[in-house]
């Protein structure tokens, strides 16, 4: 089935979202809400990953071997009517798995912040990178500065992570959850803020009211990035 004319929003298949936190989930369905209405998509959820990576120092073979066997689920769940046209894995402590899948397919493989860190890295001169999910940390932290040193960019990079929002969250307390980010964002000396993980995006509006920042978010980025790879 061809691409649709360049310009046109509408996709002849479907994209599958697939998430290893829960709270990631609403984020990416409203962003495709107010972005791409018309693209088709999907959610697999496998919140055990999570749980298990927080356990790890870092990503075990095990790991490794369940994240790409639920990406290639999410690929073969397409048919020749509705074929899988892209597949976003939201979790940001995955990333050499997802790496793998994106050297294996033919149909764009996306990390959950790809697209937020190329955004960045030549909108600001100062980026804080805010983080709750502490694995995820050091991964952000290089990622963001590779995407800086590619670009060109001379911005500097500091990468915050805030402690107990991701908790809050958990348990239902989205005020709280946006408030610690919000006051850790407070603290940072940055033009441009950069919440790393799609979980956190529902902070953007406190953060950006507690600094008068500019502010990416994952979710908007990949929607967006996705949209122009898929329907040009």
């Amino acid at each position: 089935m061809s691409l649709p004319p360049s310009g046109s929003r509408h996709l002849p298949g479907r994209i599958a979202l697939v998430h290893a936190l829960p709270e990631s989930m609403a984020p990416m369905i409203e962003a495709f809400a107010r972005l791409w209405p018309e693209a088709c998509v999907f959610n697999l959820l496998d919140e055990a990953l999570s749980q298990d990576r927080a356990r790890a120092p870092m990503l075990s073979s095990g790991l490794h071997r369940r994240v790409t066997a639920l990406l290639q689920h999410a690929l073969d769940a397409g048919d020749a009517e509705l074929p899988t046209r892209g597949v976003v894995f939201t979790g940001t402590a995955f990333g050499p798995a997802v790496r793998e899948m994106q050297q294996r397919c033919a149909v764009p493989v996306l990390l959950p912040h790809e697209a937020a860190f190329a955004e960045a890295s030549t909108a600001g001169r100062q980026i804080a990178l805010l983080v709750t999910f502490a694995p995820s940390l050091a991964l952000l932290e290089d990622d963001l500065r590779s995407a800086i040193e590619s670009s060109g960019s001379k911005a500097g990079l500091r990468a915050v992570f805030v402690p107990q929002a991701l908790q809050a969250l958990q348990r239902g307390d989205t005020l709280e959850h946006d408030e610690l980010i919000a006051a850790a964002a407070r603290q940072q000396d940055a033009d441009l803020f950069v919440l790393g993980q799609f979980s956190m995006a529902r902070a953007a509006r406190h953060v950006a009211t507690a600094t008068g920042r500019r502010v990416v978010t994952t979710p908007d980025s990949t929607v967006a990035a996705l949209r122009r790879m898929l329907t040009r």
